[in-house]
Protein backbone atom coordinates (compact mmCIF):
# COMPACT_ATOMS: atom_id res chain seq x y z
CA UNK A 1 0.00 0.00 0.00
CA UNK A 2 1.06 3.62 -0.87
CA UNK A 3 2.29 5.71 2.22
CA UNK A 4 0.18 9.13 2.21
CA UNK A 5 1.34 9.71 5.84
CA UNK A 6 3.48 8.39 8.12
CA UNK A 7 2.30 6.81 10.95
CA UNK A 8 -1.03 7.41 9.69
CA UNK A 9 -3.19 3.75 9.39
CA UNK A 10 -6.17 4.88 7.70
CA UNK A 11 -5.41 8.07 5.54
CA UNK A 12 -7.64 9.75 4.19
CA UNK A 13 -8.11 12.75 1.15
CA UNK A 14 -11.10 15.04 0.19
CA UNK A 15 -11.43 15.84 -3.16
CA UNK A 16 -14.06 18.94 -4.67
CA UNK A 17 -15.81 17.26 -7.59
CA UNK A 18 -17.53 18.81 -10.39
CA UNK A 19 -20.46 17.35 -12.71
CA UNK A 20 -19.65 17.06 -15.96
CA UNK A 21 -22.78 15.41 -18.06
CA UNK A 22 -23.19 12.65 -16.59
CA UNK A 23 -20.16 11.78 -14.75
CA UNK A 24 -18.22 13.18 -11.44
CA UNK A 25 -14.53 14.62 -12.32
CA UNK A 26 -12.26 16.32 -10.36
CA UNK A 27 -12.01 20.12 -10.05
CA UNK A 28 -8.92 21.46 -11.18
CA UNK A 29 -7.57 24.58 -9.80
CA UNK A 30 -6.15 27.57 -12.14
CA UNK A 31 -2.44 25.40 -12.05
CA UNK A 32 -3.85 22.73 -13.42
CA UNK A 33 -3.35 20.92 -10.17
CA UNK A 34 -6.13 18.31 -8.52
CA UNK A 35 -8.13 20.14 -6.17
CA UNK A 36 -7.58 17.40 -3.19
CA UNK A 37 -6.83 17.96 0.71
CA UNK A 38 -5.69 16.60 3.12
CA UNK A 39 -8.72 18.52 5.45
CA UNK A 40 -12.37 17.81 5.13
CA UNK A 41 -12.86 21.35 6.66
CA UNK A 42 -10.38 22.79 3.54
CA UNK A 43 -12.40 20.66 1.26
CA UNK A 44 -15.78 21.94 2.02
CA UNK A 45 -14.25 25.82 1.95
CA UNK A 46 -13.56 25.43 -1.44
CA UNK A 47 -16.55 23.40 -2.31
CA UNK A 48 -18.75 26.45 -0.75
CA UNK A 49 -16.49 28.79 -3.28
CA UNK A 50 -17.63 26.93 -6.21
CA UNK A 51 -21.21 26.41 -5.51
CA UNK A 52 -21.07 30.45 -5.61
CA UNK A 53 -20.08 30.11 -9.03
CA UNK A 54 -22.40 27.13 -10.17
CA UNK A 55 -25.60 25.16 -9.72
CA UNK A 56 -25.22 23.71 -6.10
CA UNK A 57 -26.16 20.49 -7.00
CA UNK A 58 -22.91 20.31 -9.31
CA UNK A 59 -20.42 20.56 -6.97
CA UNK A 60 -19.80 17.64 -4.28
CA UNK A 61 -16.81 16.69 -1.96
CA UNK A 62 -15.70 12.99 -2.32
CA UNK A 63 -13.97 11.18 0.51
CA UNK A 64 -11.15 8.59 -0.70
CA UNK A 65 -9.72 6.49 1.91
CA UNK A 66 -7.13 3.17 1.68
CA UNK A 67 -9.85 0.76 0.67
CA UNK A 68 -10.19 3.16 -2.29
CA UNK A 69 -6.58 2.92 -3.47
CA UNK A 70 -6.30 2.03 -7.21
CA UNK A 71 -3.20 -0.38 -8.17
CA UNK A 72 -2.61 -0.20 -12.02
Amino acid sequence: MTTWIRDNENPTLWAVMRREGLTWQIVHNSHGHAMVYLSLQTAMTQADRLRRQAERDAIRVTKYDYSAEIVY
